[in-house]
């Protein structure tokens, strides 16, 4: 009988811990910045914030988005690679995390979102998609490009067509 692989629990007291949202001082300041110019309220973004918000996005990706979810649902997006939420080395404005950080507080601002609110589960889908868009839109992430054989059965060939397509 096959084991179903579980990814680890994320514990979001590591993401709280100033050893741990320091390491985003670096690109704090320069996410203010970038988005004060086009968006209102982004000033008080604090490296803390930032820490906690990709420890959330990590562990909603892991509840509802990953390999042994029970109830995953077909309309939820493609989870953002773990390697880009990545903090360590210390992250600079080149760094995917900046971009996904950029992305995430780009459409919380777009959308007049106080607080992110991790049990609404339509609402951070459309923001994982949302800044998957970003990340491809910036150059960070690619989609792969994917040849059929050709022979394979033009039914077939839809389907997995179908498949790839959905899977983003």
């Amino acid at each position: 009988m096959a084991r179903r692989h579980t990814p680890p629990e994320i514990d979001l007291s590591h993401f709280e811990r100033p050893s741990t949202y320091c390491v985003l001082d670096a690109i704090s300041q320069q996410l203010v910045r970038e988005l004060s110019g086009s968006y209102t309220d982004v000033s008080s973004i604090t490296s803390k914030e930032l820490s906690v918000f990709l420890g959330s996005l990590m562990k909603f990706q892991n509840q509802h988005l990953g390999i042994g979810v029970s109830q995953k649902l077909s309309r939820y997006p493609v989870k953002i690679p773990i390697k880009l939420l990545k903090i360590e080395p210390a992250p600079t404005p080149a760094s995917p995390v900046y971009h996904v950080l950029a992305a995430a507080y780009k459409y919380k601002a777009l959308h007049e979102i106080r607080r992110w609110d991790w049990q609404r589960i339509d609402k951070i889908a459309e923001l994982i998609t949302y800044i998957r868009q970003e990340l491809v839109r910036r150059g960070v992430l690619k989609y792969p490009i994917i040849m059929l054989s050709d022979d394979i059965h033009p039914d077939k060939g839809l389907e997995l067509i179908g498949i790839i397509s959905r899977m983003g």
